[in-house]
């Protein structure tokens, strides 16, 4: 090719020059749709009230605490006859006095698939010492279940529940560790 020839191409054919302009300009490019993407979506992982949260949380760590020194556990299962899932507290014989049992414990089961599928539920005690509640929608779904009282939380993860008799124990997490 001789150098006449060399110059009566179009610039756009030339692959240096086009390395040269184009890798910046792609970049530029990418710089401002991550800038715009930036300044557009909200920021969700810090919460306003953060230090709200880490007060809770260290009292939920602290209600674990007292699940693990009572001693206390509680089976789970769901009652198909009756259409109600049930909860029984267990505490060893050999632990120390409990006080009375509350009015109602608080059921909190979280559907670790689908966020808009949790559950915060309530449960009365029978005659019979079991706690029950309504079991409509919680069947063959995976989830996170937190059993709470004032005192004392327990939990469990990733639990199907179903209407086979299969019997699910909620440790606190202090005596899981």
């Amino acid at each position: 090719m001789t150098p006449s020839e060399q110059h009566s191409r179009p610039w756009w054919t030339e692959w240096g020059l086009l390395l040269v302009i184009g890798l910046p300009a792609v970049t530029i490019l990418a710089c401002a749709i991550t800038l715009t993407i930036a300044i557009r979506a909200r920021d969700v992982v810090v919460s306003d009230d953060y230090y709200q949260q880490g007060l809770t949380i260290n009292r939920s760590i602290k209600r674990d605490q007292v699940a693990s020194q009572q001693g206390l556990s509680a089976a789970l299962w769901i009652d198909a006859e009756r259409g109600r899932l049930q909860v029984q507290l267990r505490r060893p014989p050999s632990a120390r006095p409990n006080p009375a049992d509350p009015e109602t414990l608080n059921l909190e089961l979280v559907n670790s698939a689908h966020a808009g599928r949790d559950l915060r539920l309530t449960l009365q005690q029978d005659s019979k010492g079991l706690w029950f509640t309504s079991a409509q929608g919680l069947f063959n779904e995976p989830w996170d279940i937190v059993l709470e009282s004032a005192d004392w939380r327990l939990s469990a993860r990733q639990v199907r529940l179903g209407s086979d008799p299969n019997t699910v124990v909620l440790r606190s997490t202090e005596s899981v560790q």
